[in-house]
């Protein structure tokens, strides 16, 4: 096949849609039905939501006796928000009893917190029970779609393998927030670096409030994306850092002019003119990592409200850095399915990471041994396009990857590396932050794995139905 059919947008989104669709078909085939990827479940004789929730679910739902998935707390919470019900977390049924007027949910604190996807797809309870366990999944279809498009404007190949990543796949079977946190970040980075910004115009303006309103919608459906968004934060710091610096020697040089004073005045006050606009855009510089900042906290300010960081929440479960991956790689099971290729991801992650930080260092060496302006910009002029894709990485991949490191090896509790499904959610920042890679191996290799994590995914559905 020719390397142009790659390059065409409708070729690609076809492909996306065509592999999640199939994907949700193998799913409502094997579990009785398109409700299937709601996820209701029901344990006999013990917790059974389904029953306790009866009210709220569509007539013939597929009900899981297992259980079910944690999709459909997502649909309870987004059936409470907008049908006018009390949402209560399971000790609450002992004493209440289950009716109209009340939803249950397994813990609060685990499930009101990530309300970002509930509150966008609730509405759609208005027009009944059956409208919003066919629409959630739904909407995540679309929110996948409608990212892979954005960032296959900026860069066919990054599309390729976000589009494919199974974190998104995944959830999107089980009717999980991932894909439409993962999207709402996807735009509100595109947004952010597409260049020419901080401008006054309206234009811009509407741009940065849409990314930052993306931004914090994203930070309050999946904790998750506050790797990113922490990363995009310090990639703007250092921007504004680094600008400020340069457009206050600049100030410098026109408060204190060389030559003869003017008798007049004149060339006085047009430096003091240049001056006052040089601090305004000092200030712009440092608008929108202040704002990035104010979104964050005011997702964190709503986490610790919702419960988020009692000990019996998800903030809860961390432990040991790397206990659980040590735990499981003595257990020796699963090592060949996807788990194992999860754990090729932490070391390959690492490797990325090692990579940007040698060059990192090997970059401020450079500098620092540069013995004249003239050498360093004529370095910067040979660069050209590539200095602004490293820049990409050194401050957007390198921090985001350490930072998502760090949070699989905290995730040490035993439920983390129980299943699939568990941990590789918390791959989704990596995912994310691996399309903005731009050494040409280093993508090939990140995209190779990303891919083939998700068509074993896919087969692993698949071939229950041979």
């Amino acid at each position: 096949m020719n390397r142009w059919v790659f390059r065409n947008r409708t070729f690609f989104l076809v492909s996306v849609a065509i592999f999640f669709s199939s994907y949700a078909l193998i799913r409502a085939e094997r579990f009785g039905g398109f409700s299937s990827l709601i996820g209701f479940g029901c344990l006999q004789d013990s917790v059974c939501f389904a029953r306790l929730n009866s009210h709220v679910i569509p007539e013939h739902a597929a009900v899981f006796p297992t259980g079910g998935y944690d999709g459909q707390f997502y649909y309870y919470v987004a059936a409470g928000l907008y049908g006018n019900q009390d949402i209560l977390d399971l000790s609450s049924a002992l004493k209440d009893s289950p009716g109209s007027g009340r939803i249950f949910v397994d813990s609060l604190g685990f499930r009101i917190p990530r309300i970002g996807f509930p509150l966008l797809s609730g509405w759609l309870f208005l027009f009944g029970a059956s409208a919003l366990s066919f629409g959630m999944p739904v909407l995540l279809l679309l929110s996948h779609l409608l990212s892979c498009w954005f960032l296959f404007r900026m860069r066919p190949s990054a599309a390729w393998l976000y589009g494919f990543n199974p974190v998104s796949l995944l959830s999107f079977g089980l009717n999980l927030a991932e894909p439409l946190a993962m999207s709402l970040a996807i735009f509100a980075s595109i947004a952010m670096i597409r260049p020419g910004g901080m401008t006054g115009s309206a234009g811009n303006a509407f741009r940065w409030w849409s990314a930052l309103l993306a931004l914090f919608l994203a930070l309050i459906s999946k904790e998750t994306m506050f790797v990113p968004g922490v990363a995009l934060g310090w990639l703007f710091l250092l921007s504004a850092w680094n600008r400020s610096a340069a457009m206050g020697t600049g100030i410098k040089q026109l408060m204190s002019p060389p030559g003869p004073v003017d008798p007049a005045g004149v060339g006085r006050q047009k430096d003091r003119s240049g001056a006052v606009a040089g601090l305004y855009a000092i200030a712009s510089y440092w608008s929108l990592p202040f704002w990035i900042f104010l979104a964050g906290l005011a997702a964190l300010i709503w986490y610790y409200i919702a419960g988020f960081f009692s000990g019996e929440s998800a903030a809860g479960k961390l432990q040991i850095p790397f206990l659980g991956l040590m735990d499981f790689l003595r257990s020796g099971q699963g090592l060949s399915g996807g788990r194992g290729l999860l754990v090729l991801g932490i070391f390959w992650m690492a490797i990325l990471v090692l990579y940007f930080a040698v060059h990192l260092v090997l970059r401020m060496r450079a500098e620092v041994s540069s013995l004249s302006d003239q050498g360093r910009q004529k370095g910067k002029a040979g660069n050209g396009r590539r200095t602004g894709t490293a820049l990409l990485e050194r401050r957007l991949v390198f921090p985001g990857l350490v930072l998502n490191l760090l949070l699989i090896s905290f995730a040490s509790a035993e439920e983390y590396w129980l299943t699939f499904a568990n941990i590789v959610r918390l791959f989704a920042p990596a995912f994310l932050l691996m399309a903005f890679v731009r050494k040409r191996l280093l993508f090939r290799v990140s995209a190779g794995w990303t891919i083939l994590v998700s068509f074993l995914l896919w087969w692993n559905d698949f071939r229950h139905l041979i």
